[in-house]
């Protein structure tokens, strides 16, 4: 998936909709791209989520085409993520078995990829070393996502 601050939905497509084992879709409003271009969707699911230990229920729009995923802001939120700009979440590929809920063996996970999951620093590598400087009486502020309208 892409990880999309941007994005006011979650949205997967129809092919990985089936590989999740396709989960009950229910009506939604199709919701507009940022250059105003309807986007064609099956329908929205809510979903279980897991990262690390965190399991959450929610919602997600089924494109019609095979368009790329993304994994949009509410998302973001809710797991309170931070990732650097331009960092992708990529899709698991078909070397894990779906169970019948349209999970993966997490615990085959942490053990292949165990140094992404030991809570330790990590290092991006091939990006170019990012200094900023402030001033010391600059404030942090938090802008709201694009608006997708509906």
């Amino acid at each position: 998936m892409e990880y999309d601050t941007g994005s006011t939905v979650t949205i997967i497509n129809k092919i990985i909709w089936n590989k999740i084992g396709k989960p009950k879709l229910r009506r939604a409003k199709a919701p507009t791209t940022y250059g105003n271009n309807r986007i064609k969707i099956m329908g929205e699911a809510d979903v279980k989520v897991q990262l690390n230990n965190n399991i959450k229920w929610l919602p997600l729009l089924v494109t019609q085409t095979n368009d790329a995923a993304l994994f949009g802001f509410p998302w973001i939120i809710v797991f309170d993520l931070a990732l650097p700009k331009n960092v992708k979440i990529n899709m698991i590929n078909n070397r894990y078995k779906y169970n019948d809920n349209g999970n993966v063996n997490i615990d085959k996970l942490y053990k292949e990829f165990a140094t992404v999951f030991d809570n330790k620093l990590g290092l991006i590598k091939n990006v170019e070393l990012v200094k900023l400087q402030l001033e010391e009486k600059t404030k942090p502020i938090a802008l709201p996502a694009r608006r997708v309208r509906n």
